[in-house]
């Protein structure tokens, strides 16, 4: 699959996870953002490209922030358990360069961001 039509698909089935959190239809939050339910179906399913004013009106209705809505899917999201296994895996390689520790540490810092 294409970069972008994947892009497209993950965004979707971000958009369905957080609306789906609120307990909405796909119905209620159409009329929440002031689309049609047709048109939110076909985001959902990554078959659009919703705009920017789109995907804005999309996270007030949720009242999540626009970063919010570019977040991968919890699917997508590295577990904690993983993101532990490579930031040891880092520090374990007597090889590791300033790169790879500042590597490390950006994945420290969006672990503790994420808890």
């Amino acid at each position: 699959m294409a970069p972008f039509k994947q892009f497209l698909k993950n965004l979707g089935q971000h958009v369905r996870e957080l609306r789906r959190a609120r307990g909405w239809s796909q119905e209620e939050l159409a009329h929440a953002a002031g689309l049609s339910r047709t048109y939110m179906g076909t985001v959902e399913l990554g078959m659009k490209q919703p705009s920017l004013r789109t995907l804005f009106r999309i996270a007030e209705a949720l009242n999540v922030s626009m970063a919010e809505i570019f977040l991968p899917p919890a699917a997508l999201r590295p577990s904690s358990r993983d993101i532990i296994a490579r930031i040891e895996a880092m520090l374990a390689d007597p090889h590791r360069t300033m790169p790879e520790l500042r590597k490390a540490e950006d994945l420290v810092n969006a672990f503790f961001r994420k808890s």
